[in-house]
């Protein structure tokens, strides 16, 4: 099963460099992305909109893949 995670750079309940450390042990197909500047909860539009994008083409990914 492919896995995606997305996290904020700012994150402070799932920080990034936790996240790399599952990121890493995942033996799935996965992508990681990091939003930059973004908390835990997104409330910028900019970000929003930036987790949108990622979501969407990695699910265009995944089709044709």
């Amino acid at each position: 099963m492919p896995i995606l995670l997305i996290t904020g750079e700012k994150d402070n309940g799932t920080p990034p460099r936790d996240q790399n450390l599952l990121f890493d042990k995942l033996p799935a197909k996965k992508e990681q992305h990091v939003i930059k500047n973004a908390p835990h909860v997104l409330r910028e539009r900019k970000q929003i909109e930036e987790m949108k994008r990622i979501i969407k083409d990695w699910i265009e990914r995944i089709e044709t893949g």
